[in-house]
């Protein structure tokens, strides 16, 4: 299907909304790992050296930093909370040797999975969560 999407010009996305093997993902030619941030984070940040292969080749990571899930966390949690969380994931990959400018330039802002459960009112707040933290972060790596 990569295959596929690349001779037909595009760019292919994998999208993962829990856990998985994630070498698979980040040694197959996709384009776009869009993963769920918020709740998966540290088992993807295991796989570091693929992860700096994967920013090496230009590729993009679509960070869900925004909760769907949980309609508790979609109430308590705010752009502030998000933008900190993902300060702190940004670190650690920093860490680990990924260059953080090419984090940035490399990386889009997404809601952790699907919203197609959520009553109204969830999801434009996750909407609205999910604008102003990509927002905020655009204005302060710019």
């Amino acid at each position: 299907v990569i295959n596929s999407i690349h001779q037909a010009g595009g760019l292919a996305g994998v999208h993962v909304c829990a856990n998985t093997d994630w070498s698979l993902i980040l040694d197959s030619s996709t384009d776009i790992l869009s993963f769920d941030a918020y709740s998966f984070f540290d088992r993807l940040a295991l796989y570091e050296g693929r992860l700096k292969r994967f920013f090496d080749q230009d590729r993009i990571l679509a960070w869900g930093i925004v909760p769907t899930s949980d309609s508790k966390d979609i109430e308590t949690e705010s752009a502030s909370s998000l933008i900190a969380k993902w300060d702190s994931q940004v670190a650690r990959l920093a860490a680990s040797g990924i260059d953080r400018a090419r984090i940035m330039v490399q990386s889009l802002i997404t809601p952790s999975c699907g919203m197609g459960s959520l009553t109204v009112k969830h999801a434009q707040k996750v909407l609205e969560m999910t604008r102003e933290v990509s927002q905020i972060l655009r204005s302060r790596h710019r």
